[in-house]
């Protein structure tokens, strides 16, 4: 395999060879992708990385932070990887608060898709609203990777993109891969 840059300002930091990203294996080149992204020198370097990673999977945006479900002020995002439009929209309109990914963290504390919330029909009106939000945005399917902190405190990585699903082990991987 060639090595191949990723263009951008980060461009000398981010080398990623081309089976990394292209494998039909994901799991053969996984730990050089973990070690990758693990030695990402910045925060906006890492997010270029796991996005860059993540394209196979059709995987366009995401955004990670923790999360209170008690005390919502608590609730930090570290890096969003979302356009400014949807970023100012969901910071601005109350979306936050009725997001269903947020509410679900009070009973799933593992990786879970868009289609399991759907599918489990715990959704509230308005999650349900806010999934076909996304939907009518071009994203199709989310997968969501909690990280409990103890009590009502999780970490979180939630991405989207124009993907179908995602298989359990393509899901397995990229939550592994989420935690670094």
């Amino acid at each position: 395999c060639e090595p191949a840059v990723i263009p951008g300002p980060f461009a000398s930091e981010l080398f990623v060879t081309k089976a990394i990203c292209m494998t039909s294996e994901p799991s053969v080149l996984f730990g050089e992708c973990f070690a990758s992204i693990s030695a990402a020198r910045s925060p906006a370097c890492c997010a270029k990385l796991f996005l860059e990673v993540l394209r196979p999977y059709q995987v366009e945006i995401f955004a990670c932070g923790e999360v209170d479900l008690t005390v919502k002020e608590r609730t930090v995002f570290f890096v969003i990887e979302w356009p400014d439009e949807w970023r100012d929209f969901y910071l601005s309109s109350g979306f936050a608060g009725r997001d269903p990914v947020v509410a679900a963290l009070a009973h799933r504390h593992d990786p879970f898709t868009w289609s399991e919330l759907r599918t489990d029909r715990q959704l509230s009106s308005a999650g349900t609203e806010a999934l076909q939000r996304l939907r009518d945005h071009g994203w199709t399917e989310g997968l969501v990777v909690p990280i409990p902190r103890g009590g009502t405190r999780f970490g979180l990585v939630s991405m989207a993109g124009k993907g179908s699903h995602f298989t359990p082990a393509e899901k397995s991987l990229i939550a592994l891969l989420s935690v670094c």
